[in-house]
C-alpha cells in the first residue's frame, strides 16, 4: 500500500477484521471459449474457471463456441454455467475450438 495508492484497506462488518482491497479491472474485450451457444447469443461454459466473471467484467465479449444449437438446448450440466446473451457481443461457432492442433 506503501507503493501503489489504488489499494485500499476495509473493514469487514460482519468479523471487524480489516482486508486490502484491489480495484476491479475492466478489460476492452474478452474471449472465452463456450461449450454449447445459441444463435441468440446465450452460452454455457466450464464452472471451475472464470469465463462468466470476465464475460461480466469485459466492455465486449467474443465467445469462441462449440456446436450452435437451439436456444432451449442451451442448459448447464453439472460442471458448466450460464453466460446470458446481454453479456456477449458475439457468439463464433468453432468446433473443436479448444482442442489443440494434431
Amino acid at each position: 500500500m506503501k507503493i501503489r495508492d489504488d489499494l485500499k484497506a476495509v473493514t469487514d462488518p460482519y468479523s471487524g477484521e480489516d482486508y486490502v482491497v484491489v480495484p476491479p479491472i475492466r478489460p476492452d474485450v474478452a474471449v472465452i471459449h463456450g461449450l454449447t451457444g445459441d444463435r441468440l447469443g446465450g452460452i454455457t461454459v466450464h464452472g471451475a474457471r472464470n469465463d462468466r466473471l470476465l464475460a461480466t467484467a469485459a466492455r465486449k465479449t467474443i465467445a469462441a463456441d462449440e456446436p450452435l444449437v437451439e436456444p432451449d438446448e442451451v442448459r448447464p450440466g453439472l460442471q458448466e454455467v450460464r453466460v446470458a446473451p446481454h453479456h456477449l457481443d458475439a457468439v463464433v461457432d468453432a468446433a473443436d475450438g479448444e482442442q489443440p492442433p494434431a
